[in-house]
């Protein structure tokens, strides 16, 4: 579920976000076990609650290496500058030309 905090699509981003926030607020258990401790849970879940997940990856870059920190999970495959990259790139459609019938 982490690795949807960095998708493609702000909507997922934040869905994901607020999933994982819903889950470790009413599993005591879960948030425990995750976690190193009390503080580290804590900066998390406020990361989860307050980083605008809509905004652009290039904004949210520090937030995903503090979460991946956090959770002790190893740095993500996909780098930081691929998403940006892949975020940034629009597919222009091509226009209709009359002109080849003509």
């Amino acid at each position: 579920m982490v690795i949807l905090l960095y998708h493609q699509y702000p909507k997922v981003r934040k869905e994901a976000a607020e999933k994982l926030y819903l889950a470790f607020i009413s599993s005591d258990e879960l948030s425990k076990g995750l976690f190193k401790d009390e503080k580290v849970m804590e900066e998390t879940m406020e990361l989860l609650s307050n980083t605008d997940w809509t905004d652009k990856l290039r904004n949210i870059g520090i937030t995903r290496e503090i979460i991946h920190k956090n959770f002790d999970l190893p740095p993500p495959k996909i780098s930081m500058e691929k998403l940006i990259e892949k975020e940034e790139t629009k597919i222009v459609p091509a226009k209709k030309s009359t002109e080849a019938f003509i």
